[in-house]
């Protein structure tokens, strides 16, 4: 029978201008979603009805990152967020993309490598009576699936 465990998922995430910050299963995140955004088949219908089918290249996608708003990898996520988008304000956007993060599930042994990866904003905070979540949404130019 197939087992699941959110603390035998192991990842790393990399970055040249503030370094790595390695997590497994904890680090105050509550779920983390790998997204692929590339369409790799498509049709397209004429005026008559004819069907054509295309194959795109690419595997452009993503990662969403659900933590605590105090975690240390919230924290890191901010710090690396303000030094990509500070970079890119002053002509430097060089590393804009410059990211890595790479996922294992160590149970099933499948693994999740996006490179290319950068913010696309600071996520909302949420303020009230008790300590809440915070979703990162981040993109990636190619996400590899084993």
């Amino acid at each position: 029978m197939p087992t699941f465990a959110f603390k035998a998922i192991a990842g790393a995430m990399s970055d040249p201008d503030v370094g790595p910050f390695p997590f497994q299963g904890q680090e105050g995140v509550k779920q983390v979603t790998i997204t692929n955004t590339t369409e790799r088949g498509v049709l397209d219908t004429a005026a008559d009805g004819t069907i054509m089918v295309s194959y795109v290249s690419g595997a452009s996608g993503g990662i969403n990152i659900e933590t605590q708003q105090d975690s240390s990898f919230h924290q890191y996520l901010i710090s690396w967020a303000n030094v990509k988008f500070a970079n890119a304000e002053t002509g430097n956007a060089a590393n804009f993309a410059a990211a890595a993060i790479k996922i294992v599930d160590l149970l099933s042994g499948s693994i999740h490598t996006l490179t290319g990866v950068f913010p696309t904003k600071i996520p909302d905070k949420p303020y009230g009576p008790q300590g809440g979540f915070v979703t990162w949404r981040l993109l990636a130019a190619n996400n590899a699936t084993q």
